[in-house]
């Protein structure tokens, strides 16, 4: 008896294809479709992108921009700025009053004639009106604020210059030496921002400020720090950053004597530096010229150097420490012996510092880092020098000693601690890099001690 045939699921013919217009009409529709949310999708980024985008405006249109002057000396060549923060205002539906205008105690000093560039920083659209005035003022007509900033609350008739409306103009300063206060005032024309207005205070002199200064100064990673005065360090209050063009030969002259007091070339790094005592020519800015909140937060003021007058080393400061150094590290290749390279490890360390070192450990090491030698070594009196060597022998296939590093006890109580402490070695110009095969017997115990030390060890 056979089994009846279950009935079919579908009554469509066998073959799934559809007929060929249907075919073609799916397709179609399957590629507008894709094509259209494929432009959705573009124009939902689109729009979320230009979104971020006026939120990222938005917030930095939160505060109202500063306002800032740039004066290149027509001499030197030196660009000195002054960054003026918002005075009276009203911004974003909120005003405030500061009684005056304001700028900083100390003058920003500019040669009269001369021009200079203006402009507001972070300013996101084009202000509809921006005007200047040169108000003549007393050195004792400002009212104090606090130890940087002061006020102005009556100020004479002036000249006014109309800066246009790009947020960016060149004015020429006063023909009259004095005191003078530039009051910038600018209105937009939007509903959040109405106007700002700023100060800078500029004393005109018929010459340059140029002048001479005299201190410390070290450089090291992140730091170009000056300090005036006669026998003052970086500890003091009071630093400056120091800025130097090549041509003055600043830079130079300070890494020559980095190099001569540490005994080695000199390599840049967080840790060591060397104080010296430095005089030169050139141009310092008003403290807070790069914003008063700035200075107050640890800014410190910028001095231009435009001639190198004099530079010495100096003791001051941190410098009256011991410091070793490695003054010399050699391997000379000796000899063959029995299949082996012979050769002679020497290094000498010398203390240059001014006090006497602490003890200290010698370390050689092979290309690959590892430690093949180490010496212990007692403290050595200012000036005093010590010279390590050994003979080693090694097979011709094991690395050769490559350098040496001389660390003390206390690195920290040193003048260098990391410039002038490891050497590579100077090797020799004949190295032996093959020797004689040794001899049957020789080739045997090359073979077995390896197998002996390991014995000896699990014993």
């Amino acid at each position: 008896m056979v089994a009846p045939t279950p009935p079919s699921r579908s009554h469509r013919p066998h073959s799934s294809r559809p007929p060929r217009a249907t075919h073609r009409f799916a397709r179609g529709h399957a590629i507008i479709v894709g094509a259209a949310r494929f432009l959705a999708a573009v124009a939902i980024a689109a729009i979320a992108h230009l979104s971020v985008l006026r939120a990222i405006a938005a917030r930095a249109q939160e505060n109202p921009p500063y306002f800032v002057l740039l004066w290149g000396e027509p001499v030197s060549g030196v660009t000195l700025s002054l960054r003026s923060e918002p005075g009276s205002r009203c911004w974003r539906g909120a005003c405030v009053d500061t009684g005056g205008t304001v700028t900083l105690v100390e003058p920003l000093t500019v040669t009269l004639g001369t021009t200079a560039t203006v402009f507001m920083n972070r300013n996101r659209d084009e202000p509809h009106r921006m005007t200047a005035t040169w108000h003549p003022v007393g050195r004792s007509d400002g009212e104090a604020i606090d130890a940087l900033t002061q006020r102005w609350r009556a100020l004479p008739p002036g000249r006014s210059v109309d800066l246009g409306t790009t947020g960016i103009a060149t004015v020429t300063l006063p023909d009259e030496e004095g005191w003078w206060v530039l009051a910038v005032h600018t209105v937009w024309g939007d509903a959040t921002r109405s106007e700002v207005n700023w100060g800078m205070l500029l004393n005109v002199i018929d010459g340059t400020g140029e002048r001479e200064f005299t201190g410390t100064y070290f450089r090291r990673f992140e730091a170009s720090a000056f300090t005036p005065g006669e026998g003052r360090c970086y500890q003091d209050a009071g630093t400056w950053w120091l800025d130097a063009t090549d041509r003055t030969g600043f830079y130079s002259r300070y890494d020559a004597i980095q190099a001569d007091v540490s005994g080695a070339p000199w390599r840049s790094n967080a840790y060591d530096f060397v104080v010296v005592n430095v005089t030169f020519r050139g141009f310092v800015e008003p403290y807070g010229a790069a914003g008063a909140s700035w200075a107050r937060a640890g800014g410190r003021r910028d001095v231009f150097v435009t001639e190198l007058l004099d530079m010495q080393p100096t003791l001051l400061c941190g410098g009256d420490k011991p410091d070793l150094l490695l003054a010399d590290a050699a391997v000379d290749a000796a000899d063959c012996v029995r299949g082996k390279v012979s050769e002679r490890i020497r290094v000498a360390v010398r203390n240059v510092g001014s006090q006497p070192s602490d003890a200290y450990r010698v370390t050689v090491t092979d290309a690959t880092g590892a430690s093949i030698q180490t010496w212990r070594g007692d403290s050595l009196a200012a000036g005093e020098s010590f010279t390590f060597q050994t003979v080693r022998t090694r097979w011709p296939e094991e690395s050769t000693a490559a350098g040496a590093i001389v660390t003390s006890d206390d690195p920290f109580t040193e003048r260098f601690p990391w410039s002038n402490n490891d050497r590579a070695f100077v090797l020799p110009a004949p190295v032996p890099t093959a020797c004689p095969p040794p001899r049957p017997g020789e080739a045997a115990q090359r073979l077995w001690l390896p197998v002996l030390s390991l014995n000896r060890r699990w014993r």
